[in-house]
């Protein structure tokens, strides 16, 4: 899931204009969870869990006026699926960090155009996918799991049932 910031412009009580400004790493030695999770002191901690809102992780790089969006269909002509990312839930062990990433989805049309797009504000379904970060020796670096085959994280009891609390704590719908 590549990962970029737009810049969000409210247009009307229910419309926003979102235009895409640029790339942004969410892992790796400058990514925004791996910055904001060392800023609090939770990187190689064992078994804590903590929530980051999107607007938390960006406003700690000092960015207040954006949003962090991911393109879910990249390389698809045929098809354009961007979700915005509103909440990510950690878990943290020593070496390793499944996450929890609670999106909306903002665009899905062939015929927007990724770069700049309206989106009409309303409650929606949150989309939810489970991912992991594993730490690296070299420069106490946190990168993706590996890609392809198995990629999902394996969740022992602890972590699960604080993701259950999450899921139940942020809710079903969301209005961004």
């Amino acid at each position: 899931m590549p990962f970029s910031t737009y810049h969000c412009q409210p247009e009307s009580k229910t419309d926003i204009h979102f235009t895409r400004q640029g790339g942004i790493p969410l892992a790796g030695q400058h990514g925004l969870i791996t910055q904001a999770a060392k800023k609090r002191g939770l990187l190689g901690t064992d078994e804590n869990g903590e929530r980051f809102t999107a607007k938390q992780l960006l406003e700690d790089m000092g960015d207040t006026h954006n949003r962090i969006i991911s393109k879910v269909t990249p390389g698809r002509e045929d098809e354009l699926n961007l979700l915005s990312i509103e909440f990510i839930s950690c878990y943290f062990y020593s070496s390793w960090m499944p996450l929890l990433f609670h999106m909306v989805q903002v665009v899905n049309d062939v015929q927007k155009n990724e770069e700049k797009f309206l989106y009409t504000n309303k409650e929606t379904d949150f989309i939810r996918s489970f991912v992991y970060l594993r730490h690296e020796d070299k420069n106490y670096t946190w990168v993706w799991g590996r890609t392809g085959g198995v990629n999902g994280p394996l969740l022992w009891p602890s972590a699960m049932k604080f993701f259950q609390q999450e899921i139940t704590s942020i809710g079903y719908q969301y209005r961004i």
